[in-house]
């Protein structure tokens, strides 16, 4: 008995059988026959466990990334307050910056509220860079809602010095994992706590605060 393995079309008639032959003799040979149509650009060629081989599109993997920066210091003034003051790294904060790489437009920013550009789930990464004062512990935190209204606190970046006097750099990371599953009602925010009096939230220098967006799976 031969094994078989039949490839057809993307679309209208014809297919693609490919036969291994009965016997492996010296003289043996595969039989190939060409389909009238091809697949589509960027499509791939899969089995369905049987030997039947169809075109499919590609899918998956990291279809978002974008990134964003502070754009202004935040001092004692803005205490307790979401940060508005973001705008997306480009090429004219660094030469070799790419935000975003996105299949839509990227994500989007309104009063300090991201929304996301489409479904999935999303690894939010974000670096505080401060100047801390005098006993005073600076935070940020991410707050998410999943009914675009009330927000609750998911992680954050706290970091501070407990020096008897002056000022130190401070700088913390922090990491979230978001499944948005309605980007109508499924949104972020980051809000700035405990800034003291001598304490600054460092924005508008290169890369200082910034955050990264990256979807990475299917809701």
């Amino acid at each position: 008995m031969t094994a078989k393995i039949k490839l057809n079309a993307a679309s209208g008639g014809g297919s693609v059988s490919l036969k291994a032959p009965a016997t492996t003799t010296s003289n043996a040979a595969v039989e190939l026959q060409l389909p009238v149509a091809d697949g589509s650009a960027d499509q791939f060629i899969k089995t369905d466990g049987s030997g039947n081989l169809s075109f499919a599109a590609v899918s998956g993997g990291i279809t978002e990334v974008d990134h964003f920066r502070m754009s202004a210091n935040m001092t004692n003034s803005d205490d307790n307050s979401t940060i508005t003051a973001w705008e997306r790294i480009s090429t004219s904060v660094h030469s070799a910056a790419a935000a975003p790489h996105s299949s839509s437009s990227g994500m989007s920013v309104s009063s300090g509220i991201f929304t996301f550009p489409s479904t999935g789930k999303y690894v939010i990464f974000l670096i505080m860079n401060a100047q801390g004062g005098q006993n005073d512990n600076v935070q940020i935190y991410h707050k998410v809602t999943v009914n675009n209204s009330s927000y609750v606190t998911y992680t954050a970046s706290t970091e501070g010095q407990n020096d008897a006097s002056g000022t130190r750099m401070i700088s913390s990371p922090s990491l979230s994992f978001i499944d948005v599953t309605d980007v109508t009602q499924v949104k972020v925010l980051f809000h700035a706590q405990s800034i003291g009096t001598n304490s600054t939230i460092i924005g508008n220098s290169d890369l200082a605060t910034n955050v990264m967006f990256i979807r990475i799976a299917d809701t």
